[in-house]
């Protein structure tokens, strides 16, 4: 029930461990960038496995921007389930294509998200939804009883 984390450098082709997954280094890949200031993408293709089940790729970055060329930004791979998520990193790579990343495993994410919505929804049905008629009985100051007003008790 606890975040699982690892940090390593692996050879295209080679494999590593994050909690119950294996993920295994397939290639690294530059693109041109596509809009606001962004130059060239490299992005790593990572194949995901459980066992022997392919689960799908994933494909951490870096965004390398026209105006801050030292200054790349990460682009966060995330692959998402009720059970937990798997956030995945690329921290750098060298000229022979090995790259570094950085892998969260983070269990029951999904379930932070449903209990914010409960709470919201909590929330609405205590305080947003009152009819005009409720808030007008609790903003008027109560009236006196005529039967109870009277001079008081003579002693």
């Amino acid at each position: 029930v606890y975040q699982q984390q690892v940090r390593v450098t692996v050879e295209l082709g080679e494999s590593f461990d994050a909690g119950r997954y294996t993920l295994t280094y397939e290639k690294l890949d530059g693109r041109a960038g596509s809009a606001n200031g962004v130059e060239t993408e490299a992005v790593a293709t990572l194949t995901v496995r459980e066992g022997d089940r392919v689960l799908g790729k994933l494909q951490p970055g870096r965004r390398f921007f026209t105006n801050f060329p030292g200054q790349p930004m990460g682009i966060v791979a995330l692959r998402s389930t009720w059970r937990e998520d798997l956030h995945l990193f690329v921290q750098g790579w060298d000229e022979n294509l090995a790259a570094e990343f950085q892998a969260f495993v983070n269990p029951l994410m999904i379930w932070l998200w449903a209990g914010a919505g409960i709470y919201v929804t909590g929330g609405l049905l205590a305080f947003g939804w009152q009819s005009p008629h409720t808030r007008e009985q609790r903003t008027t100051p109560p009236t006196p009883d005529p039967v109870r007003s009277g001079p008081p008790d003579a002693v």
